[in-house]
Parts: structure tokens; sequence; C-alpha cells
């Protein structure tokens, strides 16, 4: 009789911690839109890369343009695992040729991938208009979600989403062409 009172009170526990798992972590995912489920999934996997010890490869074009006393310096950094490109990072360093040293603008464009499709993109820039970051998140080759850090005042740019998530699903494009032309075996 006493074995069967200490399996009840212990299935009543056990029970009791179910349903309080159930209410501490899935019930706050449940007020979540399904493109937000879709978003911290996706960055759990630029998490994963993020935190992988995947071989990276850097590339580097430098660009004196003393007509216009711009000095470019672009990195090509990409992150693979295998036949499959994890990250692509495009960071462009630019420097007033006058000065020789003063930086006047760095641009970085980070792209992720997930078994070869984009997923999200990351944009920053710090130049004399000041600094910004844009996230783009991307599912089967769509846009799902796009934020801004700090959101302009001028509604210019949200006219200009379209035609830069063109541009970045066409850059996309390349870079995987680019990187399977390299390691065509891989």
């Amino acid at each position: 009789m006493a074995e069967i009172s200490v399996q009840i009170l212990k299935s009543r526990i056990f029970l009791q911690l179910a349903v309080t798992v159930v209410f501490i972590f899935l019930l706050p995912l449940s007020g979540l839109s399904q493109d937000e489920l879709k978003v911290r999934s996706i960055d759990s996997v630029v998490f994963q890369i993020n935190n992988s010890n995947l071989r990276e490869t850097t590339d580097t074009l430098n660009n004196d343009m003393p007509v216009y006393n711009i000095f470019m310096s672009t990195l090509r950094t990409t992150i693979a695992d295998g036949a499959n490109l994890k990250k692509y990072v495009h960071h462009v360093l630019n420097f007033d040729n006058s000065q020789k040293k003063l930086k006047t603008g760095d641009y970085t464009s980070i792209f992720y991938y997930d078994q070869n499709t984009l997923v999200k993109v990351e944009e920053s820039a710090d130049d004399k208009n000041g600094i910004f970051k844009v996230f783009w998140y991307f599912e089967n080759n769509k846009l799902i979600k796009f934020q801004m850090q700090p959101m302009p005042a001028d509604n210019g740019y949200y006219e200009k989403i379209k035609e830069r998530e063109q541009v970045l699903q066409g850059l996309s494009k390349s870079f995987l062409v680019a990187f399977h032309l390299k390691h065509p075996s891989t």
C-alpha cells in the first residue's frame, strides 16, 4: 500500500513539473507569430555558424583610386562545411588618400546560408552619415522580416527595401555560384 502511495506521489510531482515546464518555456512561444518563430530559428542557425570551428578563407583586394582621393580595401571571407557555403562576409574599408590613415567608411555585408540557401543578411555601415545596421531574414528565397537600427526618419528608405532585397538576392546567387566553381568536388 505504501508503494502505491509513493508511486502516486511521484506521478503527481512529475505532472506538476511537466505543467510548470509548459507554462514557463512553451507558453511564451505560443504568442509569437510564425514569422517570429522562423526568425528565432534563423538566428539559432546564425549563432551555430558563428560559434563553429569551420574553416575560414579570406581574400583581400586593395584598390587605390587617386583620382577620387580614395583607397579601398575589400576583405572577402567564406566559411564552408564541405560543399555547403555557410557564411560570406564582404567587408569594405575606405580611406582618404590625402590623410593617408583616416578611415572614411566601414561597410560590411554578411550573408548566412543554411543548406546553400540564403537565410539572413546583416549589413552595417559606419561613415560620415553615421552608424546603421540592417537585418534581412529570408525563407525559401522570400523576405520574411526586415529590421533597421536606427530606423530612419526619412520614409524614402522604405521605398528602396524591395530594390535592395533583389540586389541582395542577386549577390547571394553570385556568391554561391562562385563558391561552387571554386570548390567543385567538395
